[in-house]
């Protein structure tokens, strides 16, 4: 994103944002009507905004929802701004249209913001959701941008984002969504510690809600058999303890922290071994693998790269942990606590 299209994006906002403040509870509460004034026969559009459809947390918990969401009563849609990713597969298999708006060159140009305003004319959604810090401002620029008023709600998923791993385009998207917290419906956040932190950062506490995640317990459960199938995968014996880390590789997901701590467990004690799950978490990542090397665990680490069978990892561990610093919930405790 462009220091050019940041700042022409926060005008366009200035410019609106007067008026909205103004009237936004009076188009919301005529939304609200409309779609309670629907009939049993007309479904309710929902268009969900959010980067990336990769294999992440985030997105797997947005796959889940619209996969339980009545097909009779709501219509969902999902926007991408940077490219489809390989989830996008699993929802139009549930015949939920995905569109790429970004394409490759960026998340928050302006014609991909003109390319959002156009198609979501055509499909005039009844509610927007944003996911995460560029899907929220999106959905508020639709919101404002569009002709017909609708209601907007956002979805933040993570504790104030420490700003020396944060770009900061990040932490200026943030800061200006605080200025904005009054203009969607509900901000939606998945938990206590999250909403606290925000709201501390300026946002509106009248319009905070926290929905905790939900897990499949009938699909991350113990398994005898999925933990001898990935133990013969790795080559370990039923003896050994298996510890893993289950995220994609970035900063704030901190895999130092976790192999300098196993380490030091091994210094300790022998018949330890360690996987890692996630994108960009395998031997071709030059930061991993010289850390590794490094710490003279090289026998001792798995590295399996971007996964498709979480549950059946999650089976086969006998330790699981999370050492994310700035995660409100991580998908992965509720995940491997069901196992």
């Amino acid at each position: 994103m462009s220091f050019y299209d940041i700042n022409l994006v926060i005008c366009f906002l200035l410019i609106q944002t007067i008026c909205d403040l103004r009237s936004n509870r009076t188009f919301a509460a005529i939304n609200m009507k409309n779609m309670q004034s629907k009939g049993k026969n007309e479904k309710i559009r929902i268009v969900h905004i959010i980067t990336a459809l990769n294999v992440g947390g985030t997105e797997m918990m947005l796959c889940r929802l619209l996969s339980r969401m009545r097909k009779d009563r709501f219509e969902n849609i999902v926007f991408t701004l940077k490219e489809k990713g390989k989830l996008s597969e699993d929802f139009e298999s549930q015949n939920i249209r995905v569109y790429n708006v970004g394409g490759m060159g960026g998340i928050l140009k302006i014609s991909a913001l003109i390319r959002s305003l156009k198609i979501l004319r055509e499909i005039n959604p009844d509610i927007i959701q944003g996911w995460l810090v560029h899907g929220n401002l999106v959905a508020q620029i639709a919101s404002i941008f569009l002709p017909c008023r609708l209601s907007t709600l956002w979805n933040i998923r993570y504790t104030a984002l420490p700003k020396a791993e944060t770009k900061n385009s990040i932490l200026l998207i943030i800061k200006l969504l605080s200025l904005l917290s009054s203009l969607p419906q509900k901000v939606i956040f998945n938990s206590k510690i999250g909403a606290n932190d925000h709201i501390r950062l300026g946002y509106r506490r009248d319009k905070s809600c926290i929905i905790p995640n939900g897990f499949d317990t009938e699909l991350f459960l113990p398994s005898e058999i999925k933990r001898k199938s990935v133990r013969l995968e790795i080559n370990i014996n039923e003896e050994s303890i298996l510890i893993g880390l289950i995220g994609r590789f970035d900063p704030l997901k901190d895999h130092s922290c976790f192999l300098k701590a196993g380490a030091m467990l091994l210094s300790r004690k022998r018949g330890i071994f360690f996987l890692l799950v996630g994108r960009k978490v395998d031997w071709k990542n030059p930061h991993l693998k010289q850390l590794i090397e490094k710490l003279g665990m090289k026998e001792k680490v798995f590295l399996l790269g971007e996964r498709r069978d979480i549950p059946r990892i999650m089976a086969a561990l006998d330790i699981a942990t999370c050492t994310s610093v700035a995660e409100g919930f991580p998908n992965v405790i509720g995940e491997a606590m069901s196992c």
